[in-house]
């Protein structure tokens, strides 16, 4: 089995471990409830080293991508980075990847653990483009924190004038020669940045920022809570929520240009009504007017997020009221062969348990990303 280069700092901390597509990694450590939280009050640590990095470079790379990947790159800025899909030829997908462009004829691209080789013989088998690729999966690390307080940590560990005029999916500096590049980004909806380092140097990084978030409550986190935080931010789950049929139809159109969106299929997000779920081991039927209309593709329990008057609330809502108990909805994706409305009642059933949950545009509302870096200041430091 892989270990990513932190083995033994995810070791020191007794995380729980546990097989992930190959590579031996923490699915928490003390608590994936609190770890969950820590994200959305303070700031989280995660070790997604794990993930498939390589570079493309050459004079016709926009063309190649633009064959294969579901955006167009041509209006992205040098030093900006763009979220999207590789999909096949019947617009099945392949994985969601990130994009960062490094300037005119050269990019780094981001994919899921284990699909660098799958995504980069796509890209080769492209053959009228001669592109350059080179694969760093082995050669760098990635260590992410995510949270308001993130800001902080990182000021202290940087200094605050790097952080002036950082926006929202921009990044600075390079991995190369010792270097850290940052980028403002992240998979859980809420405020933070993504560190890419040569590994050797991953492990005085993953210390020293354990050491100066002390005293901002940094946690570090592992698989389980960055599954929930992703999915309460109404993100897909790789090869789970987006797979081997039809891309179309999905909450997740802004990632994809209109040539692409065409399925006989439709994706939606819920929220249950309390915290259970399915059975892990069986897949669900969703059932609408008592009659079978598709499946359950992801279900998890959102840890952080309560109704009250049939309104969803975070912990982090300003109308939450004070002192008030949040014990979390189960909450996830379905796909499903009829339009549904938001609002709609559904049931979730895996032969075991039935789950009434209703389909919604926004599963955890008050979600901090895209705030200015000078309201993160103000509110949290």
């Amino acid at each position: 089995m892989k270990e990513t280069v932190l083995i033994n700092k995810h070791k020191s901390l007794n995380g729980k471990m546990a097989s992930f597509n190959g590579y031996n990694m923490p699915l928490w450590y003390k608590s994936a409830k609190n770890e969950h939280l820590s994200v959305l009050k303070d700031v989280g640590i995660f070790d997604t080293s794990h993930m498939s990095f390589f570079t493309i470079e050459g004079g016709e790379v926009s063309e190649l991508l633009d064959l294969s990947f579901s955006r167009v790159l041509d209006h992205l800025k040098v030093n900006h980075l763009i979220y999207g899909l590789f999909l096949d030829d019947k617009n099945f997908v392949i994985d969601d990847s990130v994009i960062y462009k490094f300037s005119e004829n050269k990019f780094f691209v981001i994919v899921n653990c284990g699909m660098d080789e799958i995504v980069i013989n796509h890209l080769k088998s492209f053959d009228l483009y001669r592109c350059k690729i080179v694969n760093y999966s082995h050669r760098l690390a990635k260590i992410d924190v995510q949270g308001p307080k993130s800001l902080k940590l990182l000021e202290n560990y940087m200094g605050e004038e790097l952080f002036n005029n950082f926006g929202y999916f921009t990044f600075k500096g390079s991995f190369d020669n010792g270097n850290i590049l940052i980028s403002r980004s992240g998979y859980t909806g809420e405020f933070g940045f993504e560190l890419y380092v040569e590994s050797d140097k991953a492990p005085k990084l993953w210390d020293t920022l354990l050491e100066l978030g002390s005293d901002l409550g940094i946690t570090p986190c592992g698989l389980a809570s960055r599954d929930s935080l992703r999915t309460g931010a109404g993100l897909p789950l790789s090869h789970q929520d987006i797979g081997p049929w039809p891309f179309g139809n999905t909450p997740w159109d802004f990632c994809v240009e209109n040539r692409f969106l065409n399925s006989p299929f439709y994706t939606y997000s819920y929220v249950g009504y309390d915290v259970r779920k399915l059975h892990e081991s069986t897949k669900g039927d969703v059932l609408f007017n008592k009659s079978i209309i598709g499946r359950v593709l992801t279900c998890v329990t959102e840890v952080s997020i309560t109704r009250i008057d049939e309104e969803i609330l975070s912990i982090t809502s300003d109308n939450l009221p004070r002192d008030y108990s949040v014990k979390g909805l189960v909450s996830g994706f379905i796909r499903v062969n009829i339009p549904l409305e938001y609002g709609d009642i559904v049931i979730l059933n895996d032969g075991k348990r039935e789950l009434k949950v209703q389909i919604v545009k926004n599963i955890r509302p008050n979600r901090t990303a895209r705030l200015s870096i000078n309201r993160i200041r103000r509110e949290y430091e």
